[in-house]
């Protein structure tokens, strides 16, 4: 997630009473504030917005090879996040991040990357999952560099600013699907570096981070969602970041579509229209 100015974590769902947080990048200390509230307002009150372009605009890269003289790296582009329907405005999106079991290690280790055995790391996780919100977050606090899907830029370019990482002691972060191992990389030199680069993962939802995610992409629309419902689509739809997201856009444009309040009937109605129930065979 792009422009992280507030810095605020939201939800701890890792906590009894899902208090609300709020983390200040300039520490990355996170602190209890209140208790959040659902955010109920009549569709009336609602305005659509047109299409949010997720595409990466990926960094320009000079095509060198290793011993050329470096050039300067640029990060373009807006990142992956858990946080944002597909046709949906940010609302305060570009600073949230809720934490849990499946990313607290991740955020952890960025916390303490005065101890990194080198100046770079490498964060690795499912799409949509906020990877990109929290190293483009850290990125911004310390004047490091980023690589968005690091394991398909030119070999060349991370050589060197892995290089200029340890030369200037400005952070590497590299963001990938998979670890180094898989990367296939032909530079030697890159590969002994890579190997010896700390790694942060950010794994799957379980099932309350999975509610929480639903809770405030319906809560980005201005909607309140009935716990009851929650437990329903949780129990009954692939637990993934992206699903997530196409559970909120497909109830509430059935929704809207039928004039229908939010209620379980519908929302039963809705998943199964849309094809959804099937990723869990249930109904």
């Amino acid at each position: 997630m792009v422009g992280l100015r507030s810095g605020r974590y939201p939800i701890d769902p890792g906590r009894a009473d899902f208090r609300v947080w709020q983390c200040d990048y300039r520490d990355l200390q996170w602190r209890a504030v209140g208790a959040p509230g659902p955010v109920d307002r009549t569709r009336a009150q609602r305005q659509r917005f047109g299409n949010i372009d997720q595409r990466h605009v990926g960094a320009r890269h000079a095509q060198s090879q290793p011993g050329a003289a470096e050039q300067p790296i640029a990060v373009k582009g807006r990142p992956d996040q858990i946080a944002l329907p597909l046709d949906w405005p940010q609302v305060q999106a570009d600073s949230r991040f809720i934490i849990a079991d499946a990313n607290r290690e991740a955020f952890e280790h960025f916390r303490g990357w005065s101890l990194w055995p080198v100046k770079a790391t490498i964060l690795t996780g499912p799409p949509r999952s906020g990877r990109s919100l929290l190293a483009r977050a850290f990125v911004e606090r310390v004047h490091g560099r980023l690589y968005d899907r690091a394991e398909r830029q030119n070999e060349a370019d991370l050589f060197h600013a892995w290089n200029a990482a340890q030369d200037d002691g400005r952070p590497l972060v590299m963001i990938a699907d998979e670890v180094p191992p898989q990367w296939e990389i032909a530079l030697p030199d890159l590969r002994t570096r890579l190997a010896i680069t700390p790694i942060a993962r950010i794994g799957l939802p379980d099932d309350e981070l999975f509610r929480s995610v639903i809770r405030l992409l319906f809560a980005d629309r201005g909607v309140h969602i009935p716990e009851e419902a929650l437990k329903y689509i949780s129990e009954r739809v692939e637990r993934t970041y992206w699903m997530a997201e196409r559970v909120v856009e497909t109830i509430d444009r059935f929704a809207i579509a039928e004039r229908a309040r939010l209620t379980l009937p519908t929302i039963r109605r809705a998943l199964g229209d849309g094809g959804i129930l099937e990723a869990r065979g249930a109904a």
